[in-house]
């Protein structure tokens, strides 16, 4: 009983993963982008791991299936890293690209809650430290109340602090400021169900923030997304 449920919970991640690979590759920029013979590889590893299951070798299985989902967060990565800015757009700005990574999705988990990308800039100029955080999260709980707000200004004019913003002429977010604690936040929604959260911490000037999310290839993120 117990290996019939590890065969059918492998084989459910399984059909997971390569429903998730098919709809990564399927679309625009993968297909010019992505390696066919990578593709293929992919998917004999993902053969080779139902035949482990078959021969009830699971952690065998397991260690494959692990891996793929390993190679497909890392394409993942590349591909959103694509849409911000690069080092050399930074410079100008005193910020150097620290570190950026994709967070993975448990496909059997219950949580809906998906962390797409992360990437964080940082500068240390002068002895003043500042850094940009980027988080772009799937199903955020607080993308129905950025809508609210984007829809009914009227709930946060009595906030000093929280401004609707238009990102690039065509994105409208919430911006939060405080200019003691030289926070900065902008949220925006990106195709109804991806919420963008840019966060600065120690810059003084908005106007960095907002030159930053100027950069950002917002149209073709939200292609990409779709």
């Amino acid at each position: 009983m117990v290996n019939k449920m590890r065969n059918q919970k492998l084989n459910l991640k399984i059909a997971c993963v390569t429903a998730f690979f098919l709809a990564i590759f399927a679309s625009n920029i993968y297909a010019q982008t992505v390696d066919r013979t990578r593709q293929l590889d992919l998917l004999v590893r993902l053969d080779h791991a139902k035949s482990m299951i078959q021969e009830e070798n699971y952690t065998e299985a397991q260690r494959i299936v692990h891996g793929v989902l390993s190679q497909l967060q890392d394409e993942r990565k590349a591909t959103y890293a694509a849409f911000f800015p690069k080092q050399e757009k930074t410079a100008s700005m005193g910020l150097d690209e620290a570190s950026h990574h994709s967070h993975g999705l448990d496909l059997l988990s219950d949580d809906s809650l998906d962390i797409l990308f992360s990437a964080q800039y940082t500068s240390d100029h002068d002895g003043k430290q500042y850094t940009i955080d980027i988080n772009m999260v799937r199903n955020d709980p607080e993308i129905d109340e950025i809508a609210m707000v984007i829809q009914k200004p009227t709930l946060i004019e009595a906030l000093d602090t929280v401004a609707i913003v238009t990102i690039q002429d065509n994105y409208a977010g919430i911006e939060e400021y405080y200019s003691e604690e030289k926070y900065h936040e902008i949220n925006v929604v990106l195709g109804e169900k991806v919420l963008l959260n840019i966060v600065a911490n120690g810059i003084v000037d908005r106007q960095h923030l907002l030159k930053f999310c100027d950069q950002i290839k917002l149209d073709n993120l939200v292609r990409e997304l779709k």
